[in-house]
């Protein structure tokens, strides 16, 4: 190096000075620079520099499928045990070796236990009622700094402080991350999926969750984990922050407090669902004091609904356990349902008496294990066919391929499927047949009356309604809310409601006949007042507003319904060698109106040694098309559950991409 009068010389000594110095500054340059990367749905990178905190935007372009870093990562911070939010992980494993992978503690049995998961969903698949999401990485993530609530960690050389706060929402072990820059003071909070834009949550279902101040377990817990959300809300909104960031960008606070927003809505909803809600009739007091308490709001507990007028069952009509028995005078009888062989052993003890002498027909009213368990046993005892509506059908049939609470582990053989509004003669009664979309997408209801001077009829509804109100207690059983008439297939409780209006008083050749109703864990059959059946579409309607206002997606359908997009079958048998099968299953009834294309990754097991496959559907009128495709286990794949997931990205006015959304499981035996 030459001065202005000649070359500069620098003692030894000085040099050695300087050194540790300039190799400081030589560090500290380059971590100024250095990135955090808050792995989720669109992607979160903040530049940490000397002075402040950047957002560096990111081009997904190039990675349709993935959530790649834009460039050199210290640290990447998970939210959640959440799949989909860190497309299953698939860039953790490319971070260079001294950058930190940070989750919450409480998820580590999620993230790095993923072969005990799978193999104990495939264990807990029939007679689930814990309905929980699978939204789980399907391979063990290289975490390697596990963060409990109130951590604080500091990385060598970056001006920051790293803050991790629980926030329990969506996921059970939700954590919130706040930055706090040491020279500037900013303060940015990355809060996950708790909450997006305006103050909204991603989808009802997400939610659900055991109760235990009301009794209830997560089957009949709707939104139960909305009483965490309002926790984590109220949390965050005591600490202080300049930027709040969730996993699909910045809050947009124009109008108003996101975090005071979403708790006014939630309460909102909630409200609605307790004034209509079926559980007031099991579990009273405790159900409403339990569910709406734990919200800790400030707001006074609203009232129970008003029940309906009683009638003591029809002498034609037996009743064991949740199963009903048509009695004809010849003593043929026609069974609605059987959960358990307590029914076939009280249906032989009335045929050794001689009250009865024979089983003509089953009717399944719904899917459900207590009402399905023991049906192909008693069909094939008595050898009679068992009734069912085309849209449940193959559910009966094939109990595996589906993802559902409450399933029976036993397909039944016999099935005689019916459409909606099918009408039979059996003995001196008549039967019509309708889909009755209500506890569950996968229900029907029987009206039953006598063919000559009947008194009135009955309308079997399995369990879609109680005196008290509506089912709807299980998010996970697709219960959808559509009043749209012109998609009565996707109308839910509003086509339930609209049928037993229609009935009331006009039932088709019998003028004046009142119309009763039966649940077959309610003893009594009762009559559901066109005045309530009214005021239960008004508050229906109130809850679909809510609902819009409410998740993220602005249309209540993909906020209720966990199988908009699923793959089929969900579970199949399989060996080396041996060929499985994948369909992907889009519901278009619940996807944003004008959805005119989706676009489908899979992606397989690393074992497997396939490729991600990427593939088109188009809408054809009103649903989406997709053949089943055929692929092969490889020879050398040990057995085991191995998950295939599936990727979904639709085009439209309302465009919607979701990593790894869907799963399915092939078990590999040999």
């Amino acid at each position: 190096m030459r001065g202005p009068d000649g070359p500069w010389h620098f003692p030894y000594s000085t040099m050695r000075q300087l050194i540790p110095a300039l190799v400081a500054l030589f560090f500290l340059a380059g971590d100024a620079r250095a990135q955090l990367w808050f792995p989720s749905a669109s992607g979160l990178y903040v530049e940490v520099g000397d002075q402040g905190f950047r957002i560096l935007e990111s081009d997904f372009t190039s990675d349709r499928w993935g959530l790649k870093p834009p460039g050199e990562v210290r640290a990447a911070l998970l939210h959640s045990r959440s799949r989909t939010a860190v497309a299953n992980g698939d860039h953790l494993q490319s971070l260079g070796p001294g950058a930190l992978i940070l989750a919450p503690a409480d998820a580590r049995a999620f993230l790095t236990g993923t072969g005990q998961y799978w193999e104990g969903r495939l264990n807990a698949h029939f007679h689930d009622y814990a309905c929980q999401a699978t939204d789980v990485p399907t391979a063990d993530l290289p975490v390697n700094q596990w963060m409990n609530d109130g951590d604080s960690l500091r990385m060598e050389g970056l001006p920051v402080t790293i803050q991790a706060i629980a926030t329990p929402g969506p996921q059970p072990d939700g954590m919130s991350y706040l930055l706090v820059h040491d020279n500037s003071g900013e303060r940015w909070l990355f809060s996950g999926d708790l909450l997006f834009d305006d103050g909204r949550i991603d989808a009802l279902y997400l939610f659900q969750d055991a109760i235990p101040e009301a009794g209830l377990r997560g089957y009949h817990g709707y939104a139960g984990r909305l009483a965490g959300l309002l926790e984590s809300v109220r949390l965050l909104s005591s600490i202080p922050s300049d930027r709040h960031f969730s996993s699909r960008g910045e809050l947009d606070s124009s109008t108003g407090d996101p975090l005071d927003t979403v708790a006014k809505r939630v309460l909102g909803l909630y409200r609605n669902y307790l004034s209509s809600s079926a559980l007031h009739w099991y579990f009273g007091d405790r159900f409403l004091k339990g569910s709406f308490g734990r919200l800790g709001g400030s707001d006074p507990e609203p009232a129970a609904p008003n029940f309906t007028r009683f009638e003591d069952r029809p002498a034609w009509v037996l009743s064991m356990g949740t199963s009903r028995i048509i009695q004809s005078g010849s003593g043929r009888v026609f069974l609605l349902d059987c959960g358990n062989y307590r029914v076939t052993d009280f249906i032989d003890k009335l045929m050794e008496t001689g009250t009865i002498n024979g089983v003509d027909g089953i009717f399944v009213t719904h899917y459900h294990d207590d009402h399905t368990d023991h049906v192909n046993a008693a069909s094939l005892k008595y050898d009679c066919d068992v009734y069912c509506l085309r849209e449940y059908a193959d559910v009966l049939a094939n109990p595996a391929a589906y993802r559902l609470p409450c399933l029976t582990a036993n397909p039944i053989e016999r099935l005689r499927v019916v459409e909606d509004g099918y009408r039979m003669e059996w003995e001196e009664f008549v039967f019509t047949f309708h889909f009755f979309p209500g506890q569950t997408w996968y229900h029907g209801a029987l009206l039953a009356h006598l063919r000559d001077d009947p008194e009135q009829a009955v309308l079997f509804a399995g369990d879609a309604f109680t005196p008290s109100g509506l089912d709807d207690y299980c998010t996970w059983n697709r219960n959808l809310l559509n009043p749209d008439a012109s998609t009565p297939d996707a109308s839910g409780y509003f086509q339930c409601l609209s049928l037993i209006l229609n009935y009331n008083r006009n039932i088709p050749g019998y003028p004046g006949l009142p119309l009763m109703v039966a649940n077959q864990h309610v003893d009594p059959v009762f009559e559901i007042g066109e005045d309530r059946i009214v005021g239960l579409m008004e508050k229906l309607g109130d809850r679909v507003a809510m609902l819009s206002s409410l998740t993220a997606s602005h249309v209540p359908a993909l906020g209720l319904d966990p199988y908009w997009f699923t793959l089929h079958p969900y579970i199949q048998e399989s060996q080396p060698g041996a060929e499985f099968t994948i369909r992907p299953v889009i519901q278009s009834s619940s996807l944003p109106d004008g959805s005119r294309k989706a676009t489908v990754r899979l992606n397989f097991p690393q074992p497997f040694g396939i490729s991600p496959v990427e593939f088109e559907l188009s809408r054809d009128g009103d649903s989406f098309s997709a053949k089943p495709m055929k692929w092969q286990v490889p020879p050398t794949v040990p057995d085991g559950v191995y998950p295939v997931t599936a990727s979904i990205a639709l085009e439209g006015p309302s465009p919607l991409r979701s990593l790894h959304h869907a799963e399915a499981l092939i078990h590999i035996r040999h």
